[in-house]
């Protein structure tokens, strides 16, 4: 997994996973992103046209 975020610690998603803050999706490219939760559902929604047009190829 890479990250971009400086001070990034490994424990703390391990954490936010476990109580479920942050959730594994697939948003952009057919690639799986860990996204808060409470947003995933939002994203996933506005991405559905383009990750159905991908998949069917």
């Amino acid at each position: 997994m890479r990250n971009r975020v400086a001070g990034f610690e490994p424990g703390e998603l391990d954490v936010a996973f476990a109580e479920r803050k942050v959730v594994k999706g697939t948003l952009l490219r057919v690639r799986l992103h860990a996204v808060q939760a409470d947003g995933h559902t939002h994203i996933h929604k506005a991405m559905q046209p383009t990750l159905r047009g991908t998949s069917a190829r």
